[in-house]
């Protein structure tokens, strides 16, 4: 009569196979192209969390290796600590670390604010008066219609939600009077999706900053033609440059990278999570500040967890140290953005 096998023996069973699928997203999630009919899609859900699914790997591994499948665990664990260590070695060839000694020229708060907010109006716009940013740019502001009069005050230069033709998909605040504000187009479907501040700086280039938040990166059919707008729209600056944004993409994705090698944007070298909100910084970094032209960031830290939205905001301070330059890379050209 044959034995069972040992209880820890199914356990290992059981468990191998989601380990390697775990590991095989860790490690290859960026990697699965686009256009692949479901694989695509999923690895572009998968790619931002590359990190988690790496120390989830580790501890699978480990996990392995208590229930007896020594060997196995330990080199499932330690090519996960590979892939983790790939990712980050990948983002940081090219970001950037912050340089806290420069004299800032702005400081600027992103937030996605969500449409469905459940925070009193009045609150939201205290705390953002309240705030040190000299410009906000708000995605999903809709909770702030019936607030801009009461805003106006701490912020009278203000663009979107104020009539059908900007919509209100995305909200911009300035302090200082001579900021220049403008919307533009993010898409058929979104009117006023990005926006623009300029900030003058004596004698040079004035620092500009976009807003944007783009749709998923698995969302078939619109993102070409919301791509096509932010390139053209960063294509266009011809200085010190902040792009802030819900990109809904970490720096490392497909998006980030695209983002860095055609347009030059470069991420900060430690991003901020951002969201789930519960998460705190164990969270993905879909939000997100990058550079360009000289522009650096002084500091970067979350702010507003506690506003109601699944979304922390970012609050920045943007110095200028220099060298700066003027032309955008050739390649940030809308035609040539996915080859």
């Amino acid at each position: 009569m044959s034995k069972s096998p040992p209880p820890y023996q199914c356990l290992v069973c059981a468990l191998l196979p989601p380990s390697l699928a775990v590991l095989a997203a860790a490690a290859t999630a960026r990697e699965w192209p686009a256009d692949l009919p479901l694989a695509g899609a999923l690895g572009r859900m998968l790619e931002s969390l590359q990190p988690q699914l790496a120390a989830l790997a580790v501890l699978m591994g480990l996990a392995l290796a208590l229930l007896g499948a020594r060997r196995l665990g330990a080199a499932l664990a330690i090519v996960a600590v590979l892939a983790g260590g790939a990712v980050a070695a990948r983002h940081l060839r090219v970001a950037q670390p912050l340089v806290p000694g420069a004299a800032p020229v702005a400081t600027v708060l992103w937030i996605n604010l969500l449409n469905t907010n459940a925070t009193p109006p009045e609150e939201l716009a205290e705390a953002l008066a309240a705030s040190p940013a000299d410009v906000i740019l708000v995605a999903e502001p809709r909770a702030l219609q019936s607030q801009l009069a009461a805003l106006s005050e701490a912020f009278p230069v203000q663009v979107g939600c104020r009539d059908s033709r900007e919509g209100c998909g995305m909200l911009a605040l300035a302090r200082d009077p001579a900021v220049r504000l403008r919307l533009r187009k993010a898409g058929g479907y979104r009117p006023g999706g990005i926006a623009v501040a300029e900030i003058d700086r004596p004698g040079a280039a004035p620092l500009t900053v976009i807003g944007a938040h783009l749709v998923k990166p698995w969302f078939d059919g619109m993102i070409e033609p919301e791509a096509w707008y932010l390139v053209d729209a960063l294509r266009n600056v011809p200085g010190p440059l902040v792009l802030a944004g819900d990109f809904n993409a970490a720096p490392w994705s497909q998006r980030g990278g695209r983002l860095e090698r055609k347009c030059g944007m470069l991420p900060p070298r430690l991003p901020v999570a951002t969201w789930p909100v519960a998460a705190g910084a164990l969270g993905v970094p879909i939000d997100g500040m990058m550079v360009r032209g000289g522009a650096r960031l002084a500091s970067l830290a979350p702010w507003g967890e506690a506003l109601g939205s699944n979304h922390r905001g970012l609050l920045a301070s943007v110095a200028v140290p220099g060298p700066e330059t003027v032309a955008p890379p050739d390649s940030c050209s809308p035609a040539g953005y996915f080859d």
